[in-house]
């Protein structure tokens, strides 16, 4: 194997690694901090939710990057389908 062959490989080797990793300890945390707050509790937030437009930019900006890990984590049965937009103050 060349020297660049193996340089490449152990390069892609690392970013599947970081991106497995960074899901993983998103999508756990965030499941953590909503059950704790009694969000909902079948759903997948990647952080709590907060009423802001940054907030859905970034939730659903990770579940539009993470998409094939949140599947395939659901369907070997550890994982949850991300949550809609909560409707904020519809309490009135």
């Amino acid at each position: 194997m060349s020297i660049r062959k193996y340089w490449a490989l152990h390069a892609l080797v690392l970013l599947l690694t970081l991106y497995v990793g960074s899901y993983l300890y998103l999508s756990r945390r965030g499941a953590a901090e909503c059950d704790a707050l009694g969000y909902m509790p079948a759903a997948l937030y990647f952080s709590p939710p907060q009423p802001s437009r940054e907030w859905e930019r970034w939730n659903f900006g990770c579940v539009w990057f993470y998409w094939p890990l949140i599947k395939a984590d659901f369907y070997l049965g550890t994982g949850r389908w991300p949550g809609s937009a909560p409707l904020w103050d519809l309490k009135k």
